[in-house]
């Protein structure tokens, strides 16, 4: 699974939209997170524009969170999970 910066972008402007649903369950239980440093670039690049900044949301605050998604761990894995 890759969460392209359309899905942060369109979670960061809209409560309503599935990418805001599916942002704060990362990562999910049953995949192993992982994070391309040319996924991440993208994710700085494009986040950190003034147009995808909502308002009163800072830079800063936006590389807050996404050092925060950069270090989510993996959920332990679970009874019967191939990783258990």
């Amino acid at each position: 699974m890759v969460v392209d910066s359309s899905v942060l972008v369109a979670a960061a402007w809209s409560r309503n939209e599935a990418s805001c649903q599916l942002v704060p369950m990362l990562p999910p239980p049953h995949f192993e997170f992982s994070l391309a440093i040319a996924l991440y670039t993208e994710w700085q690049a494009t986040l950190t524009r003034a147009e995808h900044l909502p308002p009163g949301v800072t830079v800063d605050a936006t590389l807050g969170y996404l050092r925060y998604l950069s270090r989510v761990p993996n959920a332990p894995a679970q009874q019967g999970d191939e990783r258990a």
